[in-house]
């Protein structure tokens, strides 16, 4: 028993940046924010840096301060979108042999 949720094990034998990635997509922002620190780990022994960025915005976007009409501030949601697109390339960079 390793002590992390069964979610974030599948994070952990994860074999390729693609399988991290559509693992980081799919998982709700509840466990990403929950689990930030041991995800992180994860990402980072893995190499998977824009993972690690991904993660950060969505941290971000979790922790924000909503405007008062209850809309998230374009810049976090911005970050969230850029973050998503580099770590769509960095795994697409992964599973053609290039370094990520």
């Amino acid at each position: 028993m390793t002590g992390m949720l069964p979610i974030v094990e599948l994070l952990a034998d994860a074999g390729t940046h693609q399988e991290r990635a559509d693992w980081l997509f799919a998982c709700p922002y509840a466990v990403m924010y929950r689990e930030h620190m041991t995800i992180r780990r994860i990402l980072q022994g893995a190499g998977l840096l824009a993972g690690v960025g991904y993660l950060d915005a969505v941290v971000s976007l979790a922790s924000a301060k909503r405007l008062a009409d209850g809309g998230l501030p374009q810049t976090i949601v911005l970050q969230v979108h850029i973050a998503a697109q580099d770590l769509r390339a960095a795994a697409r960079a992964g599973a053609e042999g290039a370094e990520c």
